[in-house]
């Protein structure tokens, strides 16, 4: 075996002028190297392009393969396993290729579902692993884990089971919809609504709702989806006094606000224990499209 610093090199050497190596990582030079790889649909309906190289990387192809050898590879290691590369690679990336790869394979998504068994020795070799370099729930379901990973279809097999409580809490009290609609998972958001079980306006320990971490967020088709169950309280406020219009005030997510206010009984002019209203935070943080939204909402 080469050592990863001749390994490098000689990639180089095989690849030329059209990958750099840095810090152990391969990247194309430039960016017409993707552009020529990835498909485009003028070339996907063209039969007269026949070249071996162009336009034929499928990216979802690419997370597929990446996610069955990841979430293999995870499937077999336990907690007393020395951590290498590939460890700490698979721990690190399975799940974001696994979303990306809209994986199918039922095979591998019940690979998926033994390493997102809190229970298991999987899921503790690689959770160790992920949660020092990222966020993961704490004293999470796997039906929660799945929501804040955005996996859908696994989501989908774990509620057609029957035996998910689908508003069970972690340690801060957060449900699966409050992670699929914090995380901007529109797919799993839809799948959790569509079972007409879910508590839309669940609080988390900090008083935060589904709709409070979609409006901070702005992801703005997480809001509508939320907003149009006609279920929501839309001046809910979090243990600071803080609703989903001061959050979307606060970040400038105009689209966000302007749907808020387009609801009945928006109270624009709420107030946080600090006394700050949306227009005062939009105003701090110069959104200037927000300050015109809210302050034409306020007159007559």
């Amino acid at each position: 075996m080469e050592s990863d610093e001749n390994f490098g090199e000689l990639l180089r050497q095989w690849c030329g002028l059209f990958i750099t190596v840095h810090d152990k990582r391969v990247y194309f030079l430039h960016q017409t190297a993707r552009e020529f790889l990835l498909p485009v649909a003028v070339c996907l309906s063209d039969p007269t392009i026949t070249r071996t190289w162009a336009h034929t990387l499928d990216i979802c192809q690419a997370h597929a393969v990446l996610a069955e050898s990841c979430t293999v590879y995870l499937s077999l290691r336990t907690k007393k396993d020395v951590v290498t590369e590939l460890l700490d690679y698979s721990a690190e990336n399975w799940a974001s290729h696994f979303r990306e790869a809209n994986v199918e394979n039922t095979a591998l998504i019940s690979l998926a579902l033994r390493i997102c068994n809190p229970n298991s020795t999987h899921y503790t070799a690689w959770s160790e692993i992920y949660r020092a370099r990222h966020f993961l729930p704490q004293n999470a379901t796997n039906l929660i884990l799945a929501s804040f990973f955005g996996h859908k279809r696994v989501v989908q097999i774990l509620l057609d089971t029957g035996e998910v409580d689908v508003n069970t809490k972690d340690k801060y009290g957060q449900t699966p919809l409050s992670w699929a609609a914090r995380q901007g998972h529109e797919a799993v958001v839809r799948i959790l609504l569509d079972t007409n079980k879910v508590d839309v306006d669940s609080k988390d320990r900090f008083g935060q709702t589904p709709l409070s971490f979609a409006a901070g967020r702005g992801y703005e088709t997480v809001v509508r989806m939320l907003l149009d169950t006609g279920k929501i309280d839309i001046n809910s406020k979090n243990k600071y006094g803080r609703t989903p219009l001061s959050f979307a005030a606060e970040k400038g997510h105009e689209t966000v606000v302007r749907m808020l206010l387009n609801t009945d009984k928006i109270d624009v002019d709420s107030k946080d224990q600090y006394g700050q209203t949306p227009l005062s935070y939009a105003a701090k943080n110069g959104h200037e499209a927000v300050i015109e939204a809210l302050a034409s909402s306020n007159r007559p």
